[in-house]
């Protein structure tokens, strides 16, 4: 059975939710009108690096590096400082990752013919 693809607005939006429940900068969200559009603009700029980058590695290590390192300097870009708690970030990060990899099911190569299949 082929997995479908999930829209990108789809997955934008599990973005900001796993950024808004991970709080990765520390931001007073209590009593914040804006509390869930926070970190939106991050949330955009990881899944934009996300899609650029990531198909790049093959191996899990290097597409956790890749990732953590594209979280790390986008909260940069926007905060002027990485996030300051690596075991929070790591976790944040692996959901990101494990949430994008799961949204975009990749092509597997086929043993009997050669050609690419979704599996």
């Amino acid at each position: 059975m082929e997995r479908a693809y999930k829209r990108k607005h789809i997955v934008l939006q599990e973005f900001e939710e796993i950024l808004s429940r991970h709080n990765p900068m520390q931001l007073n969200l209590v009593g914040n009108p804006r509390a869930e559009d926070e970190y939106d603009s991050e949330a955009l700029s990881i899944l934009a690096r996300f899609n650029e980058e990531l198909a790049l590695f093959q191996e899990e290590a290097l597409k956790f590096e890749c990732a953590f390192n594209i979280t790390q300097a986008t909260f940069m870009m926007w905060f002027g400082e990485e996030i300051y708690d690596a075991s929070r970030a790591t976790m944040m990060v692996n959901e990101l990752l494990e949430t994008y990899l799961n949204s975009y099911p990749q092509n597997e190569k086929s043993t009997d013919d050669g050609l690419l299949s979704n599996t």
